[in-house]
């Protein structure tokens, strides 16, 4: 059965974990804030109007989720703060100062704790038993749905357009094809664009009032300036618009690594779906029989749980009672020889960001690379946003695989039918998804 995320902010609780300590007497004062329903932008401008400076003054490590309840760090050059400032969906408590503002190298990681309802005794048990798996094995550290906000599956992406100095062809994905996050008066306009694509007056007037109508004010002026209109989309979104086919590619990548290396070794190979397109995975199956993980060839427990469990066997009865539960540690229980052999030689990978910056070492990854870019009729030396004056494809290296650690559950009996609110928690390094936990999971 599919697990369903979300069926209110409370059930998807996020706590930021900083790596420094904050001190006292120095430069800047670091505030853990708690939103409800916000996103990190709107926060940032809440904290700034409170303090009374410029949003860009405060400096967050990470973007968290709107539909969430999430605690995260700020900082801001100030002699001193007041303990606790708070607003609607909000609030911050001082903690201490650090001598330089917060950067993402600050951030240790996220504990989520993720709330299901409705599950029974033996839905909670096969939940845990998949996530103690996922704990010992891994998965795909992919970027998950949430980072192609900007992007509809089976439309253009911006980005590749970019990349190849399409500046026609970039503004057509901006200004006529439709994103998950658009308005209805916003999805209506882009429709009517597509069909009179090029007629900029036109388009100006049934532009409704945003970024769009401003880019369509010179593009009527200017017809021809497609470039230059490009660089008039608001400076904070095109490094997202640039980062999200930056991601898809680092996936599609990522996948035929992972896809080549468990069909040599023999192990089960699975399927993940992100933004609609299926990525190779594997199915986290325990040494005694334990149930597979993803969309693996059968989705069905075959033989007896391989957990043992730390769950007393006696449950109180009724509305509220809680039990928590961790997985005990069982000695000898090792993955099946090919998926032992695949996490051998791949637990420690690496995999660079595309970018024209990039390397990748020689073998399947090399290969992979080449392959994923070749089909997008790119190369390496291509992959820089030269159009754009402003945003470029940052650079870097993300794990190929994540593995989710502090595993527990909490079980919540929800009245006396033997139903409980399962409460799964997890910690997971910085840029890793508790979405593709949960998939692997359900």
């Amino acid at each position: 059965m599919p697990l369903t995320l979300k069926k209110s902010p409370d059930d998807f609780v996020v706590e930021e974990r900083l790596r420094v300590k904050p001190g006292r007497d120095v430069p800047h004062v670091v505030y853990r804030a708690t939103k409800r329903m916000l996103t990190t932008v709107e926060l940032q401008e809440r904290v700034a109007a409170a303090l009374k400076v410029q949003p860009r003054d405060v400096v967050f490590t990470a973007m968290k989720d709107k539909r969430a309840v999430t605690s995260q760090h700020f900082s801001l050059q100030a002699a001193q703060g007041p303990p606790r400032i708070a607003g609607d969906g909000w609030e911050a408590r001082y903690v201490g100062r650090l001598e330089r503002p917060l950067s993402p190298g600050d951030l240790e990681g996220n504990l989520f704790t993720i709330t299901l309802h409705g599950l029974d005794e033996r839905a909670a048990d096969a939940l845990l038993d998949r996530l103690e798996a996922l704990e010992r094995h891994g998965l795909p550290n992919y970027f998950d749905d949430q980072r192609f906000g900007s992007h509809t599956p089976g439309t253009p992406w911006f980005g590749k357009a970019v990349l190849l100095g399409d500046a026609w062809g970039a503004l057509r994905c901006y200004l006529a094809e439709p994103a998950p996050g658009d308005t209805e008066e916003t999805r209506q306009f882009k429709r009517y664009a597509r069909e009179h694509w090029g007629d900029w007056p036109v388009l100006f007037e049934r532009a409704p009032r945003s970024n769009h109508r401003s880019v369509l004010t010179y593009l009527k002026d200017h017809p021809e300036e497609h470039r230059k209109a490009l660089n008039l989309i608001t400076p904070r979104l095109l490094p997202l618009l640039l980062a999200a086919y930056q991601s898809h590619l680092w996936n599609r990548i990522a996948s035929r690594i992972i896809e080549r290396r468990i069909t040599a070794m023999g192990a089960p190979l699975a399927k993940v779906i992100v933004a609609g397109e299926p990525l190779a995975a594997y199915a986290a199956i325990g040494a005694t029989g334990g149930r597979p993980s993803f969309l693996s060839p059968s989705s069905e427990a075959k033989g007896p749980s391989a957990l043992s469990l730390s769950r007393p066997r006696e449950r109180a009865p009724g509305e509220g009672s809680t039990q928590s539960v961790r997985p005990e540690p069982v000695e000898g229980r090792t993955a099946p020889r090919g998926l032992a052999t695949f996490l051998r030689e791949t637990r420690s990978l690496s995999l660079a960001l595309p970018s024209h910056r990039a390397t990748y070492p020689g073998g399947d990854v090399a290969d992979a690379a080449q392959a994923v870019l070749a089909a997008e009729g790119l190369t390496l030396e291509a992959l820089k946003a030269r159009i754009l004056e402003r945003a470029y494809l940052p650079k870097g290296e993300r794990p190929l695989l994540v593995f989710p650690r502090e595993a527990s559950m909490q079980l919540h009996a929800q009245g006396t039918g033997g139903r409980y609110a399962v409460a799964l928690s997890f910690f997971l390094p910085p840029g890793a998804y508790a979405t593709l936990v949960m998939k692997g999971l359900g």
